[in-house]
């Protein structure tokens, strides 16, 4: 889970046309592609709430099937030309439901042993690299949202 806060210099309109753009803002940008593309679709939910969503395609791996990507629930409010950007990027419920569940089996192992046991730690480590391609998708769309602040503020300047 990350927080964004971002202010663009530009109207509410501009930075939501330039957020659809998906090629105006990933030109020029190098990114590892082994395990696959990443592909960011943005929604306007309401008059002051948008959504982008993060999936990966066209790579060897795809995403997991129970999994519908990772996804910026943000308020969008434009207040003296300036436009706020605030929300959060989470990865869908199921993952943490996944985590969740591993800790506790920790948890229960751990009592039910009186002691450490080694399953329980290796399942934790596997669900981190469970959770790799997510926290990738995070981060790819705070970079997104940053390089289209980047080119707005570039539009300005000319």
């Amino acid at each position: 889970m990350k927080f964004i806060n971002i202010d663009y210099a530009a109207p509410r309109e501009e930075v939501i046309s330039m957020l659809l753009n998906n090629e105006a803002v990933n030109r020029n940008v190098r990114v590892d592609s082994s395990r696959g593309r990443h592909v960011i679709t943005v929604e306007e939910k309401t008059k002051n709430r948008i959504k982008l969503k993060c999936k990966l395609v066209g790579g060897p791996s795809k995403d997991n099937g129970f999994v519908q990507g990772t996804t910026l629930n943000a308020k969008i409010v434009e207040k003296n030309g300036i436009t706020k950007i605030r929300g959060v990027i989470v990865t869908e419920p199921v993952y943490h439901f996944f985590f969740f569940m591993m800790i506790v089996l920790f948890i229960v192992q751990c009592i039910r042993m009186r002691g450490i046991s080694i399953i329980p730690p290796m399942l934790i480590i596997f669900d981190i690299f469970m959770f790799k391609n997510e926290f990738k998708k995070q981060k790819y769309i705070k970079s997104y949202l940053y390089r289209a602040k980047r080119i707005l503020g570039s539009l300005d300047d000319a």
